[in-house]
């Protein structure tokens, strides 16, 4: 695992607008904002040497009281980092959070891979627990066992490298199985990047205890500020 910012230096970069229309954070003119606005935004980002541009990842936005002010804009994180690598060529593509608990570590493996492969390693892994209990309920992922389910992604996506094969023995999840073998798209020795952003959501001021153990096994921490 190799570190995007070197020692004396600084990262620094955006979470972009549009891509999520959050009451919290969404300014007015995105409302009215198309695909080529989040376009030219991230292009302008690329030329101007931002290390990187980030997409935040929600799936099923309750409609209940704790959720009112987070709207259901919440573009597709690996599609929308998909398309914004097309158009750029310089500035890294950052999930800012990837919930990894919604989904088997094999598949946040692939996905990842695959972008960092087409992006020529671009991609970076911002990974979170994520704090939306009715949301892992839609989903049927239960709510306790998030940074458990955590531990075992970051575990198994950063240590064996996607170009070979990976043998996962995972205990304690639903929707986990033991001896699960799969080849990784991407032959580069796997993601370069891997970072933790802190939970919930990068929000400054409201850091767990949790994120900070779990950084020092695995990794920096990162802020990223709206």
């Amino acid at each position: 695992m190799s570190a995007l910012t070197k020692p004396g230096e600084w990262t620094f970069g955006i979470q972009l607008p549009i891509q999520t229309l959050t009451r919290t954070l969404v300014d007015e003119w995105e409302d009215a904002a198309t695909v080529d606005d989040l376009v030219a935004i991230t292009k302008a980002a690329d030329q101007h040497g931002y290390d990187f541009v980030g997409v935040c990842d929600h799936v099923a936005i309750p409609d209940n009281d704790y959720a009112s002010k987070m709207t259901t804009t919440w573009y597709d994180t690996i599609s929308t980092l998909s398309y914004l690598a097309a158009h750029t060529q310089h500035t890294h593509l950052l999930s800012v959070v990837w919930i990894a608990a919604y989904r088997h570590p094999l598949q946040t493996a692939k996905a990842f891979g695959t972008l960092d492969h087409l992006s020529g390693g671009r991609a970076i892994l911002g990974v979170g627990a994520g704090h939306v209990e009715a949301e892992f309920n839609a989903l049927g992922v239960d709510f306790r066992t998030r940074g458990k389910r955590l531990d075992e992604t970051l575990e198994d996506a950063g240590l064996p490298p996607l170009g070979s094969l990976l043998e996962h023995g995972l205990e304690g999840g639903d929707h986990l199985a033991d001896g699960l073998m799969e080849r990784g798209l991407a032959g580069r020795g796997g993601l370069d990047h891997l970072h933790e952003l802190g939970d919930p959501g990068g929000v400054v001021g409201h850091v767990r205890v949790s994120p900070w153990r779990r950084s020092g096994r695995v990794g920096p921490i990162v802020k990223v500020l709206p």
